[in-house]
């Protein structure tokens, strides 16, 4: 469950877009590797910079990954992703 006030920023639509897309598993392999470009995407479409996982954060990522798949909350992926966005101009 994602809190309504996170949810109703037009700048997180993406990342909740990401989760949402990554929790569906459309695909056998390649479900987090699409949907993060779908978010990249839909940043860069409304004028955002990407979200670049740093591969030093690796570990953190699979961990909110993981507790979004056990508790079906994204909370954590999501404040997660939002650390991870490149600064702007």
């Amino acid at each position: 469950m994602i809190s309504s006030r996170y949810a109703r920023s037009e700048s997180r639509r993406p990342d909740i877009g990401f989760g949402a897309a990554t929790r569906a598993q459309y695909y056998f392999d390649g479900n987090k590797r699409t949907a993060r470009l779908l978010m990249s995407g839909e940043l860069m479409a409304h004028g955002f910079d990407v979200v670049n996982i740093p591969h030093a954060r690796r570990l953190e990522y699979n961990v909110a990954l993981d507790e979004m798949f056990t508790t079906d909350d994204a909370t954590t992926l999501l404040l997660f992703l939002t650390s991870c966005a490149l600064p702007g101009p």
